[in-house]
């Protein structure tokens, strides 16, 4: 095979590779050269996966979501820890949480908030990384580690294997109501960790 096929025949197979993995479509190379797409053999959907502390939490990309990186989050006198504050989005006021601290792991430095929906009906969700696309195989409801926190739990759906790696799914329908029922569960914050609203 001369050189310039050799080129070629490489550049086709990281072209193959790059669709594979921007598609989440499996490429099987013909004798021919043509690429011929064929669906992966399990069902799977497109999500929005986050980080919070050890976990990874993952939305059905179904839904509508944004991310705001650095926002003004002013908190509320006698709020709940787990209830950072209000941050506005287009002149709403869209309640953003922290589980960090139920977890038992530090806040971090730098704030990346996740939304989820749309409105009135938006929720945050302070996440320690920006969020990803990642495609998930299509999962029954219920399926959970026994090991997780019980208020994990009571947030998620069921759990995703992919990559070695186990992805929490959360109702994007219902987490804004979760997460407002979890927090009101829970003791105000000291007043030490409050101050004034202002907003912007």
């Amino acid at each position: 095979m001369g050189e310039p096929m050799k080129q070629n025949k490489k550049a086709e197979q990281q072209l193959i590779a790059a669709l594979n993995r921007l598609q989440g479509v499996t490429f099987t190379d013909t004798l021919d050269g043509i690429a011929v797409g064929a669906l992966a053999a399990s069902p799977r959907e497109r999500y929005f996966s986050f980080n919070v502390a050890n976990y990874a939490f993952a939305i059905n990309a179904s839904h509508f979501c944004e991310v705001f990186v650095e926002p003004a989050i002013t908190p509320l006198p006698n709020a709940p820890d787990l209830l950072m504050g209000l941050c506005n989005v287009r002149g709403i006021l869209v309640p953003v949480y922290q589980l960090h601290g139920l977890l038992q792991h530090d806040v971090p430095a730098h704030r990346t908030v996740f939304c989820i929906g749309k409105g009135e009906h938006t929720v945050g969700i302070l996440t320690d990384n920006l969020p990803s696309s990642v495609n998930l195989p299509e999962i029954a409801s219920g399926k959970l580690t026994d090991a997780l926190p019980d208020f994990v739990k009571a947030l998620v759906l069921a759990e995703a294997q992919q990559d070695n790696k186990n992805y929490l799914l959360l109702d994007g329908d219902r987490v804004a109501e979760q997460l407002l029922m979890l927090s009101l569960k829970l003791p105000a914050a000291s007043a030490e960790h409050t101050r004034a609203p202002v907003f912007y």
